[in-house]
């Protein structure tokens, strides 16, 4: 899927979150690189206000970009679905 694609999706499904709370999981991805992470912060940081966003199974390779890059601080990273 070219990210071009990834980023329409996404934002779409997230046009349609009604609840108050996102999760996301990287429990079947192992890598990402900056286009990924451009993917993912565009559509998500102007939620972050009205949202819980979860980050959750991110392998070692994710929580560290996590991390560096700050997004660990602008969404919670969890090892599990929170309850």
């Amino acid at each position: 899927m070219s990210p071009q694609n990834a980023y329409e999706r996404l934002k779409a499904s997230l046009a349609e979150v009604s609840g108050d709370r996102v999760v996301l999981s990287f429990d079947e991805k192992s890598f990402t690189n900056s286009t990924g992470l451009a993917v993912l912060m565009d559509p998500l940081l102007p939620l972050k206000d009205d949202k819980q966003i979860t980050l959750v199974h991110p392998k070692d390779h994710f929580r560290r970009v996590f991390e560096i890059t700050g997004m660990a601080r602008d969404f919670g990273v969890e090892a599990s679905v929170p309850a």
